[in-house]
């Protein structure tokens, strides 16, 4: 179906749908699809891709990239970005259809649209990579988007409403946990069938070098590091051996609590924290969780203004709470594929459940993973 859309307007316009002839829905190349107007409409050309089947890319090359997606009117025009730079682009039709990349680039995976103009808008379903199909709707970075009364406002769509990006992590990520299965371009799950972010905040203390010790003996990384800026800056040289067992990442510089903040001062936390890790010589974080998991709009906006994803975690280990060994090992046991446990360097019943809860995750097939910062996923290192 081909829709005709209103001029741009903050009230809801109708939507009239015109049935095409069968020659214009041949264009879409698996199952049949409908477009229905978003309940919003707040933006010209706002609509919902609703399929009826949930369609994946027919006999792909172990390397190939697959985009799937189609244009409302025929002219709009997307890009393929890895690492930075355009692979490939195409020309859209007002069907879906599945355009492929069959070459060797590797990085980070955005799709851009770059010619928005009135009657134009892009439904972008899903890309295939890495042996998996990864819908739009589920990623969170997303420029592209018409939301919140603004281009760009919006996430986790498959609208791409205006000129702008949507990213779908790195070409050798495994959101799934099935990746080698299904033939992969750069992934490397050796016995894993998924992977979970182990994660440690509060480094680093007197005893992040034990649990260190403890994370190598028992095999349980990559981890993921929370730390404070200010602890960071009384001990550099241990970021260096915190990163020989996972990636270290903003906690703020001194753990306040922060709701009441003007977003000046949040600013200033984590960028200071940002500054002092990448003074000990490790990379600039990508991700940042707030102390005590306290979130709103303005901690959300300001970690995001400097380049990180606000993460909180899915399982609470709840060593924090005085929790026993046992305990802990119990609340890691309860991990998914994809999700991320909070637990903290400094604690002597943590350090006690490491080996237990290393054994228990060999033993569901779980590895620790590395957490993208597009999807706030456990993905594969």
């Amino acid at each position: 179906m081909v829709i005709m859309k209103t001029t741009t307007t903050y009230t809801k316009k109708i939507l009239t749908i015109l049935t095409v002839t069968a020659a214009v829905l041949s264009t879409a190349t698996s199952g049949a699809e409908t477009l229905i107007p978003n309940e919003t409409g707040t933006h010209n050309g706002d609509y919902d891709y609703a399929p009826d089947t949930v369609s994946m890319p027919l006999n792909p090359s172990s390397t190939d990239i697959v985009v799937r997606a189609m244009g409302a009117s025929g002219q709009e025009h997307i890009n393929l970005l890895i690492g930075g730079a355009v692979v490939a682009d195409w020309t859209l039709n007002n069907g879906f259809q599945e355009y492929t990349y069959s070459g060797k680039a590797a990085g980070d995976i955005q799709v851009q649209y770059d010619n928005d103009t009135y009657g134009r808008d892009v439904v972008l379903d899903w890309v295939y990579v890495n042996g998996e199909t990864r819908q739009a709707e589920d990623m969170e970075y997303n420029t592209s988007t018409y939301g919140n009364g603004q281009c760009g406002g919006g996430s986790y769509s498959e609208n791409m409403d205006c000129n702008g990006s949507i990213g779908f992590g790195n070409t050798d990520d495994c959101f799934s946990g099935n990746c080698s299965a299904n033939g992969g371009n750069g992934g490397n799950n050796g016995q894993c069938n998924g992977y979970v972010g182990i994660t440690f905040d509060d480094g680093p203390t007197s005893n992040t070098g034990t649990l260190i010790n403890l994370l190598k003996q028992n095999n349980l990384k990559p981890v993921t590091w929370f730390v404070w800026g200010r602890r960071v800056s009384d001990n550099l040289s241990m970021v260096s051996r915190m990163q020989e067992v996972g990636e270290a990442q903003n906690h703020s510089y001194t753990h306040p609590h922060m709701t009441n903040y003007s977003y000046q001062q949040i600013i200033d936390e984590l960028s200071r924290t940002s500054q002092i890790i990448q003074n000990a010589g490790a990379p600039a974080p990508t991700l940042y969780r707030p102390p005590y998991g306290e979130v709103n709009s303005t901690i959300r906006q300001a970690a995001q203004n400097l380049g990180m994803r606000l993460i909180t975690w899915d399982v609470d280990s709840q060593d924090w709470n005085n929790a026993s060994t046992s305990a802990i090992v119990d609340a890691a046991n309860r991990l998914q594929n994809g999700q991320v446990i909070l637990m903290h360097d400094g604690y002597r019943n943590t350090n006690n459940a490491i080996a237990q809860i290393a054994r228990n995750l060999k033993a569901k097939g779980l590895c620790p993973g590395r957490i993208d910062p597009y999807s706030g996923k456990a993905v594969a290192p």
